[in-house]
Parts: structure tokens; C-alpha cells; sequence
């Protein structure tokens, strides 16, 4: 009798997605019905953005832009340069994913071409994505769960959102998965010396900054831990992930002088100000703003590095309002030379002393009032 139990439970585990004697009679129906499945749903996000931009595929978020241009200037050989001549930033967090949409154009992907590969690329991580959770899900529990586990990611709409509009995050979700599911495949049984994850660790290290936390740490725990037999040759394979890692911000600090590839820096008040003057400087903004009535209003910062501008760029493009401030009044004029008839109103001033920052203030409420006026 305990017997027979255990034998039905060996059949219940099965993986659905891992080396099995008939794989064709668990893992393909299954596996394909869960790519059928990512495909409905990638296809009914992409029709409904579609429609939203009269077809054209348009980045959902201005990180998109952004990280198109990057990949733009690195195709045409201006690394880190988001236009050609200007000072090299980090704003591309992600070094893989710049690099592979760099290769689309290349390849041909230009303009809405490039957006549209890194979209459909999207798709892509996410479909194979969902078969990784799948198997995983089998490894851990059984072919039933591991199912299930797919239907969960497929069905997920955070996540299927995550994958499909077309930013790095997709790309580093899916190194991620893969790297859990070789870890849960090597490491015990030290399949391929115990080291089949070494490559998507790698992998994620080159996609992302948090990639070098999780390589260290792997690194430490497969030199460490218990648990798996240590490989007699080839010690130093853990490390790569972190080699890999270290590389990538050693290459930030040497060309660009900052050593995390992080837009957020870039993106920020803070950046240029300092935190006591960005804090005053956008308090009164929205104060006048809520004085003068506005439900909503959006600050967008511009001075100065190349991601900045670009994000001005990306927001006048799209059609939103602009008020573009800077100390440079020729940088405004140049501005407003290449955005003719954007929405858009130049500000010059500063907040080097009280002074100038009461005058920028009185400045910023005029336009609040126009705004409100019109």
C-alpha cells in the first residue's frame, strides 16, 4: 500500500517542463497551452495599445525614450552619449538591454521600428518566462502545481504589464526566473558541476545593478553552503557573475565618472540643487499651483545633463504642457527653436540666493496663472 502511494506520487511530480522519460506526454500540451495563453494575453495588450495610439507603437513610459536613444547613440558608436557630442551618462540603467536594442538597430529597427522590438522582445521574455515558472513550479511540487504556477504568471496583469511595455525590466524578469530555475536544477545535484546557473547570473549582473548583490551572494553560498558536492576543478566559475558585475560599474566610473548606471540620479531635483533647495524650490510650485487652482500639474526638471533634456524632449513630444527653467537663457531659446508649436513656456532664473529665488517664484506663479487664464 505505501508502496503504490509513493509510485502515484512519483507520476504526480513529474515535471512538466524537466527531462522526463516520455516528455512528450506531459510537458508538450501542457507547455504549449501556457504559450497559447501568453500569447491571447500579449496580443490583447498590444491591440488595446494600439488603439490607443491610432497604431503606432509609442513608448508607455518615458524610460522607453529614453533608453531608445541611448541604444541609438550606442549603435552609431557614442557609448553612454545620449546625443552625439554630449558629456556620457548613465542614464540607461541597463546595460544588456541598451546593448540588444543598440544590435536591433543595427539590424534595421529604427524610429517606431526599435519601440516595436522592444515591446515584441517583451513578449517574448514574458511567454518564456511563464514556461520557466512553470517549471519551476514542477521541480518544487509537481506537474499539477508547476501548471498552475504558468497560469498564475500568464494571468498576472502587474506582471504581464511589467514584461510588455517594452523597458529593461523585462529582460531582467526574465534572467531572474531562469537563473531561480537553473539553481533549483544544479545546485543540489550539482548537474553540469553544480554551476548551471553561473550564466544567467552573469547575465542579470550585466542587466541590472542589483545583479552584482545577487552574484555575491550566490558566489558566497556555493562556496560556502552546504547541501551539494564542491567541484574539484573550476572554482572560480562562481565568481564570474560577479566579475561581470564589477566590470559594468567599473566602466560607468571610467566613462562617465559615476559609478552606478542609475537614472534615477539623473532624473532627479536633487541631483543639480541639493536636497533643501529642491524640497523649497517645488514646495512653492505646488503652491502656487493649488493658489491658482490647478488639479494637476506635472514637474519636469531639464537643466543641464542629456537625460534631463531628453526627458523635456519626450514630455514635448507627447504633447504635454512644459515649463522649461534654466539660468542659460540661449539653452531656453535653443529649446524653443526645436519644439515649435509645443506647449511649452521658458522661465529664466535661478535659485542661488533669495533673491533669485524669489523672482523665479513670482516668475513660475505668472505662468501658473496664464495656464489658468487659458
Amino acid at each position: 500500500m505505501a508502496s503504490t502511494v509513493r509510485e502515484d506520487a512519483a507520476r504526480d511530480t513529474g515535471p512538466i517542463l524537466a527531462d522526463v522519460p516520455h516528455p512528450e506526454r506531459v510537458a508538450v500540451p501542457r507547455a504549449v497551452l501556457l504559450i497559447a495563453l501568453a500569447a491571447v494575453v500579449a496580443a490583447a495588450f498590444l491591440a488595446a495599445m494600439l488603439a490607443a495610439t491610432q497604431g503606432h507603437f509609442v513608448p508607455q513610459v518615458l524610460d522607453l525614450y529614453l533608453i531608445a536613444q541611448y541604444a541609438k547613440s550606442m549603435a552609431e558608436g557614442h557609448l553612454f552619449q545620449y546625443n552625439a557630442g554630449d558629456a556620457p551618462t548613465t542614464g540607461a540603467t541597463s546595460l544588456l538591454h541598451t546593448a540588444l536594442l543598440a544590435l536591433a538597430h543595427r539590424l534595421g529597427a529604427r524610429g517606431e521600428g526599435l519601440i516595436a522590438f522592444a515591446v515584441l522582445s517583451g513578449a517574448v521574455f514574458y511567454a518564456l518566462t511563464v514556461l520557466l515558472a512553470a517549471r519551476i513550479g514542477a521541480r518544487l511540487l509537481g506537474a499539477r502545481e508547476g501548471f498552475a504556477a504558468g497560469l498564475f504568471v500568464a494571468l498576472c496583469g502587474p506582471v504581464a504589464w511589467g514584461f510588455l511595455y517594452g523597458a529593461d525590466i523585462a529582460l531582467s524578469m526574465f534572467l531572474a526566473t531562469w537563473l531561480l530555475d537553473r539553481m533549483l536544477a544544479s545546485w543540489p545535484r550539482s548537474e553540469g558541476g553544480g554551476r548551471g546557473w553561473v550564466l544567467p547570473a552573469g547575465l542579470l549582473a550585466l542587466a541590472r545593478p542589483e545583479g552584482l548583490v545577487a552574484a555575491l551572494v550566490l558566489a558566497g553560498g556555493y562556496m560556502l553552503g552546504p547541501g551539494r558536492a564542491r567541484p574539484r576543478r573550476g572554482g572560480a566559475a562562481p565568481w564570474i557573475p560577479v566579475a561581470a558585475g564589477l566590470a559594468v560599474i567599473l566602466l560607468y566610473r571610467v566613462v562617465t565618472g559615476s559609478w552606478i548606471g542609475s537614472s534615477v540620479a539623473d532624473k532627479s531635483l536633487l541631483a543639480n540643487y541639493g536636497l533643501r533647495e529642491s524640497v523649497a524650490l517645488v514646495a512653492e510650485y505646488l503652491t502656487e499651483a493649488a493658489r491658482a487652482g490647478l488639479r494637476e500639474v506635472r514637474v519636469v526638471h531639464g537643466r543641464g545633463r542629456g537625460v534631463q533634456r531628453g526627458i523635456v524632449q519626450a514630455a514635448l513630444s507627447s504633447g504635454r504642457p512644459v515649463i522649461a527653467v534654466s539660468p542659460d537663457q540661449n539653452e531656453l531659446r535653443t529649446l524653443r527653436k526645436r519644439h515649435v508649436g509645443a506647449d511649452l513656456a521658458i522661465v529664466t532664473g535661478s535659485i542661488a540666493d533669495e533673491t533669485s529665488s524669489a523672482a523665479l517664484a513670482f516668475r513660475l506663479r505668472q505662468n501658473i496663472c496664464r495656464t489658468e487664464a487659458a
